[in-house]
């Protein structure tokens, strides 16, 4: 893994709102309680509220004004201050981040929040949440009037806190808000950048491996049907992607107990439904290590599988194909956490596909006969060809 040069580094920049706070306030604010709130006050209905908000929202969305709460209170005609107070309770650090900032401290470097919340979002996060006695400053982008998109705000930056940018490394979530500037444009994320999003997860070694054997020794590998089906890249929908990468892998909001869905969190402690899991051993967007923390989330009745793969051929490991072979466990409900290494000592490998094990549990909790799958087409819409089309044969 590359290592940053920390004894070349002098100055570190630190966004604040995604970086070393958690997106579960904000994303709840403006899209649960804001527009609930509008709507009492209002005295409209909340889905006649959402389809006044959400084109002011979108409108605004990336501009200076989209962060200051003065805008938005003359705007919806409310105090936004008072509002976000209301839901104080749930702005927090996410994991880690106050170890990281202690060592910073420790190591002597200066160190400077930049962000483009308003200075009374700044002041409501800094009563929750110590961060000041951390900082040498803390610089909101409404001060200078620029968003830290703009140059001029580095400009002015410059003048006020001296730094070389040689010597200076600055950290925010950048990479996703340019994803999601650029989603609000086509309203999805195009085939090609979405294979580079998830580039964001994957490890150089599996990058440079395949380079050096593909195009520097020429030994490029034989084309098989899951490396054309993996090439076939579809759209995904802006907001599908857009929870993906912020609300589940950035935020982590599944496992924190955050992710809402109808409007209320999903809690993984609530479920009690006998879980299936499996992981790879090579899955670079789901490393095994992570998905195995499902153990100590729930105390439902677990059978983890690690199988032989990543992210995709583990996964699509129809029975037949050679050298395939996985581990399995289950854990009762209720029963004594294993960490994973244990789990690897103890788990029975089994040679072969997974899928008849899983096509049997699934047959244990399966209430009557298994029934045939529908005929795919109608009358009216018939089935055109046999997946997956003549379209990949098209040059």
């Amino acid at each position: 893994m590359h290592q940053l040069p920390w004894a070349d580094i002098d100055t570190v920049l630190l966004d604040m709102d995604g970086t070393l706070l958690d997106l579960h306030f904000d994303n709840h604010f403006w899209l649960e309680h804001l527009p609930q709130r509008y709507a009492e006050l209002h005295g409209i209905s909340r889905a006649a509220a959402d389809a006044e908000l959400l084109p002011l929202f979108r409108a605004h969305a990336g501009t200076l004004p989209w962060y200051c709460t003065d805008f938005w209170s003359r705007e919806l005609k409310l105090s936004v201050r008072e509002l976000k107070r209301e839901v104080a309770h749930l702005i927090a650090l996410r994991p880690d981040a106050d170890t990281f900032l202690k060592a910073l401290r420790a190591a002597g470097k200066r160190v400077a929040l930049i962000t483009n919340a308003h200075r009374d979002s700044l002041s409501l996060k800094l009563e929750r949440v110590e961060l000041a006695p951390y900082f040498d400053r803390l610089i909101s982008s409404h001060d200078y009037g620029f968003p830290k998109e703009d140059q001029q705000f580095w400009f002015a930056l410059q003048q006020e806190f001296p730094f070389d940018p040689a010597r200076t490394l600055f950290i925010d979530d950048s990479q996703l808000a340019m994803l999601e500037a650029q989603m609000r444009e086509t309203g999805y994320l195009q085939a090609g950048q979405m294979v580079g999003a998830f580039q964001l997860l994957n490890s150089y070694d599996m990058l440079w491996s395949r380079m050096v054997s593909e195009y520097l020794l020429g030994e490029r590998g034989k084309m098989i049907d899951l490396m054309a089906w993996n090439a076939d890249a579809t759209r995904m929908p802006a907001l599908m992607h857009a929870q993906y990468l912020r609300r589940l892998f950035l935020n982590n909001d599944l496992a924190g107990g955050r992710y809402p869905v109808r409007g209320k969190p999903v809690v993984m402690a609530d479920v009690r439904t006998p879980i299936f899991c499996v992981a790879t051993y090579t899955d670079h967007v789901a490393p095994w290590r992570s998905v195995y923390k499902l153990h100590y989330m729930t105390p439902a009745e677990l059978t983890f599988v690690l199988t032989k793969g990543g992210h995709n051929a583990g996964i699509v490991s129809e029975p037949g194909r050679k050298n395939r072979y996985y581990q399995i466990l289950k854990r009762e409900v209720g029963g004594q956490y294993l960490s994973h290494e244990d789990w690897l000592q103890q788990a029975p490998r089994e040679e072969g596909s997974w899928w008849p094990t899983w096509s049997n549990w699934l047959k244990e909790r399966s209430s009557g006969p298994a029934v045939t799958p529908p005929t795919l087409g109608s009358k009216d819409y018939p089935v055109l060809m046999d997946a997956p089309g003549e379209y990949v044969l098209e040059k």
